[in-house]
């Protein structure tokens, strides 16, 4: 490999084309910025980047979603009421909740879950 000797670039070069940019700089600074041309949309744009939704069918969909949040939301106050009446007849809710999660389990699931944790506490020696 040989080296190819490269001549030294001139220091006053280099100070003009700084002082150059400054002033450039200073000019920038002073003049008033320019926006860029706005461009004229149409209506199915601006809703977002699919051109092709229209805004009544983005609001039924909306609507949609919100309705089912609002039916969830009732789901959940009728199951805690479900949970409040069976704690008040004496049934131990805490329990109730893990039957209701293990009857989601297949049996197949539900029965090596139950072996790991007799695995689990006959290593910690609680069993």
């Amino acid at each position: 490999m040989t080296k190819e000797k490269t001549t030294p670039k001139k220091k006053t070069v280099l100070k003009k084309k700084v002082s150059a940019g400054k002033a450039d700089a200073e000019k920038k600074s002073t003049a008033p910025k320019k926006s860029a041309p706005v461009k004229e949309t149409t209506k199915a744009a601006e809703v977002g980047h699919n051109s092709g939704i229209s805004s009544k069918q983005l609001k039924q969909f909306v609507k949609k979603v919100e309705d089912l949040e609002n039916e969830k939301k009732e789901i959940a106050d009728d199951i805690k009421d479900i949970f409040a009446h069976a704690k008040s007849s004496g049934f131990n809710v805490k329990i109730m909740r893990k039957v209701l999660k293990l009857r989601k389990q297949d049996k197949i699931a539900r029965d090596e879950e139950a072996e790991l944790v007799d695995t689990y506490m006959f290593a910690l020696g609680d069993r």
